[in-house]
């Protein structure tokens, strides 16, 4: 009995030791035209490094491309750079991005900052001014994403925070894909921030979750 309980306490502690020093690492999507090397990103790149979560930087090539293809270049990044355990983290159009490549991908955990409304049941209720911005091939891209059958094939815990002064079209997307994600999900909605990650509030919390980790 007693070499029986001390080789399960030898397996035990074996077992913790290999999921303590499991490589991990985090990929950093920024916002639509925006690069990582910005301080706001490098910020949450130093609030993962204090969890010895490894950031790997996303910058994504933005002119003249479509939502698809934004996606397709994340995962090739994410094909060379996948670890054991693996996290993803990204803001507006990166959070869109990073939500697309969770159905199609294994991943942990991510964290999804103001996820942008562009998915095929949200172009209904989308400002004409923002579509024509868009133009008509990202528009047609966004129309052939259908949020609600990508929810269906995400296993990764999900966490979505928007401001509380964002436009409504944001809130009613996160609220939206929040009560339609089967997955283990938090939400959590930033007093007074707009869509702005560089807010100290935004940040104070995104810096909380990924300490949580």
């Amino acid at each position: 009995m007693v070499l029986d309980r001390l080789g399960e306490q030898i397996s035990l502690r074996v077992a913790f030791g290999i999921i303590m020093t499991m490589n991990k690492v985090v990929f950093i999507v920024p916002g639509f035209s925006e690069l990582t090397s910005e301080e706001k990103y490098q910020k949450i790149a130093r609030y993962f490094k204090k969890t010895n979560i490894t950031p790997i930087i996303v910058d994504i090539n933005w002119k003249r491309k479509v939502m698809s293809e934004y996606v397709q270049e994340f995962l090739t990044k994410y094909e060379q750079k996948k670890s054991e355990i693996n996290y993803f983290w990204g803001f507006s159009f990166g959070a869109v991005i990073c939500f697309i490549a969770s159905s199609k991908v294994e991943v942990d955990t991510q964290i999804l900052c103001s996820l942008s409304p562009f998915f095929s049941e949200d172009i209904p209720m989308i400002r004409p001014a923002w579509l024509k911005y868009w133009g008509k091939k990202r528009t047609g891209d966004f129309k052939k994403i259908h949020s609600e059958d990508l929810v269906k094939t995400i296993n990764a815990k999900t966490i979505l925070l928007t401001g509380s002064k964002e436009g409504k079209e944001i809130t009613a997307t996160k609220n939206r894909i929040y009560q339609l994600l089967i997955c283990k999900k938090e939400q959590y909605i930033i007093k007074n921030a707009k869509h702005d990650i560089s807010n100290p509030d935004y940040q104070k919390k995104v810096e909380k979750i990924i300490l949580s980790l």
